[in-house]
């Protein structure tokens, strides 16, 4: 009796100890951001179920807080980066979220929306914002508006702002939409 009692401990311990592993297998923690506003969040991921923390805003996301764009969306998360819990699941991980980290808290792509937000129209601010937001042309924007002698301190008002907007905007387009 007690040699099979103790090969049972020995399956449960086993047992259990298989089952830690496999769920640990599906434990990820990250980062996300939203590709529609650029605010970021921090996630707990248990196999399909999500567990978050607050939103939190990012200088793009404040933009367009501020100027009342986008109010009442609903965000669309994409994985940037994270890493599994030790000491299961994998040591890193990303995804293509990572590439709007390049534009999300940039000082030039926020001034850049604070500008197109103040002398444009929305179907312009949101055409724009999908390519600063997409992870096929997130990485090319910042450049692009730099190529094109975006001024970091913005213009002084509409007819500045349209001048350059009137002789810059082809040449974007352009390195934006290859």
């Amino acid at each position: 009796m007690p040699h099979r009692r103790f090969w049972i401990c020995i399956a449960a311990i086993a047992g259990l100890a298989v089952t830690m592993f496999v769920m640990m297998d599906g434990v990820l923690q990250g980062t996300e951001v939203c590709t529609q506003c650029g605010a970021q969040r921090e996630i707990l991921r248990l196999y399909n179920l999500t567990l978050t923390s607050n939103v939190q805003p990012t200088t793009l996301s404040e933009t367009f807080a501020r100027h009342h764009h986008l109010v009442g969306h609903r965000h669309a998360w994409l994985f940037a980066a994270g890493r599994g819990l030790p000491p299961f699941g994998p040591m890193c991980a990303i995804g293509q979220g990572r590439h709007l980290w390049t534009n999300i808290n940039n000082p030039l792509v926020t001034r850049f929306f604070d500008q197109l937000i103040t002398w444009t129209d929305p179907p312009t601010v949101d055409h724009y914002r999908n390519l600063a937001l997409d992870p096929k042309t997130a990485m090319r924007f910042s450049s692009a508006i730099q190529t094109c002698d975006f001024l970091e301190a913005g213009f002084p008002d509409r007819r500045s702002f349209e001048s350059w907007w009137t002789s810059h905007r082809p040449e974007l387009d352009s390195s934006l939409t290859q």
